[in-house]
């Protein structure tokens, strides 16, 4: 009898772990907007070392395949470890926000992952109670983008008292963390921190948080043609005014034309005669 108790109390304790490892998740969600509504969304996900290894490889070709998925439709993702934890980052470009909004909903799917050596890592879809909804607002000259949303980290007692042990002591590592980056200013936000045009918000196992930020930034797909109509009405302002001074320097230059002369005629015709003196003919045709 004593020894069926130790063995209950051995697989209660065997769980109990398992779970607990489970907890050790990091969560971290990035997202960068552009000033057109484009930008770029990763996911990092990090599973401690002991959970990798109590799920087997199975669930780390889970993360893999995700990370195929990722770079099959334009994506990237790399997989590195760090102080005792194996981490995933999906990197995903996009060009709408509509786009944005499928990219939030998508994450590896490990739940339910059995090892090689039979043990279940008790892990459900990342980020399953999480919300994001990302929407744009678009102006003349600047366009305002607006984030909503909520994350949470409280698990329900079932899945923290399991054969009557409490492993909520062990959750404590658990973290999750969301940062937007506006193309512009921060025009408002609730709860978080901002940094610049960053806005983060990080929730520990227990917590939970409300998402709220507002932000934009120019619009530069209208300020590009803008820009080009001004360069060319200021070119043909220039263009005009240098013709102007040009032509205004050329006719203070040009010499006057000279009048033309015009010989005074005679009152009278006069002949000189012999002596140097001129001839008068008098009325009636006799010279003197």
């Amino acid at each position: 009898m004593r020894s069926l108790k130790r063995a209950s109390a051995t697989i209660g304790l065997l769980v109990a772990l398992a779970i607990s490892l489970a907890g050790c998740v990091h969560i971290d969600r990035a997202v960068t907007i552009n000033s057109d509504g484009s930008g770029s969304y990763t996911l990092t996900v990090g599973f401690s070392e002991q959970l990798i290894s109590l799920a087997g490889d199975q669930f780390a070709a889970s993360m893999g395949s995700f990370g195929q998925k990722v770079k099959n439709e334009g994506g990237s993702y790399r997989h590195y470890d760090d102080t005792g934890y194996s981490y995933w980052a999906y990197t995903r470009p996009f060009k709408t926000i509509a786009d944005l909004n499928q990219f939030v909903q998508q994450a590896p799917q490990t739940g339910d992952t059995t090892g090689s050596s039979g043990a279940i890592g008790a892990t459900p879809t990342l980020g399953q109670s999480d919300t994001l909804t990302f929407s744009e607002q678009s102006g003349f000259l600047s366009n305002s983008f607006h984030v909503t949303g909520h994350m949470s980290l409280v698990l329900p007692q079932s899945a923290t008292d399991t054969g009557g042990i409490d492993v909520s002591t062990y959750l404590n590592d658990m973290r999750e963390s969301f940062s937007v980056t506006m193309p512009g200013s921060i025009t408002s936000h609730k709860g978080g921190s901002v940094s610049g045009n960053t806005v983060s918000y990080t929730i520990h196992y227990g917590q939970q948080t409300d998402i709220d930020v507002v932000g934009g930034g120019f619009n530069t797909a209208l300020l590009l043609p803008i820009g080009i109509a001004v360069v060319i009405i200021l070119l043909l302002i220039g263009g005009f005014i240098f013709w102007q001074r040009r032509r205004s320097a050329t006719r203070a230059t040009a010499p006057e034309a000279a009048p033309a002369f015009i010989g005074a005629a005679p009152d009278a015709p006069t002949t000189p005669g012999f002596d140097g003196q001129p001839n008068v003919t008098d009325a009636g045709g006799a010279q003197g």
